[in-house]
């Protein structure tokens, strides 16, 4: 009976954590007011898929397109990020080397109410963007309670666009 119980409340953890989707919105930028976004954790077997989605509020002169202030990011890591076990060996190994990024620990640091929080970069290898988060496993969905954007094409106009997301209800 014991180990049907672990099984069931094992399954019920990872399922809620699979599917919970955390709210972000966006600090005012150059050309944005303000923002939303959603983040969650797409099922896989073997990756840790962390999808962004975003919309930002353009400033009222801004010539800029709708289009081009919104859009879906997946961030693919290792397995071991599902949990805090991920951001411990990458804090031992400093860099983690990925096909499609380099994941590099910055430092440990208090969040709010958060104590002893990561922070750490992913570096994707096509050079377009930088994005630097702030994980504490408390945090409610991934954990991620601040994103740290920074856009490195000419998407929006200009060169070097920042994207600051914050974690609500956190």
């Amino acid at each position: 009976m014991t180990k049907i119980l672990i099984i069931l409340f094992s399954f019920l953890i990872t399922n809620s954590f699979a599917n919970s989707i955390a709210n972000y919105s966006a600090d005012p930028g150059a050309l944005h007011t303000g923002g939303s976004a959603q983040v969650q954790n797409l099922e896989h077997d073997s990756k840790f898929i962390v999808h962004l989605i975003y919309q930002l509020k353009k400033k009222f002169y801004v010539p800029v397109d709708d289009e081009k202030l919104k859009g879906e990011i997946d961030y693919e890591l290792p397995i071991e990020f599902k949990t805090e076990r991920g951001y411990l060996e990458l804090e031992a190994l400093k860099t983690i080397e990925l096909e499609k990024a380099q994941l590099k620990f910055i430092k440990r640091l208090d969040f709010g109410k958060y104590k002893n929080a990561y922070q750490f970069q992913i570096i994707p290898k096509n050079g377009k963007s930088l994005i630097e988060v702030i994980y504490h496993p408390a945090i409610p969905g991934v954990g991620w309670g601040k994103i740290d954007i920074l856009i490195m094409i000419n998407k929006l106009g200009i060169d070097h666009y920042q994207i600051i997301l914050r974690a609500q209800k956190i």
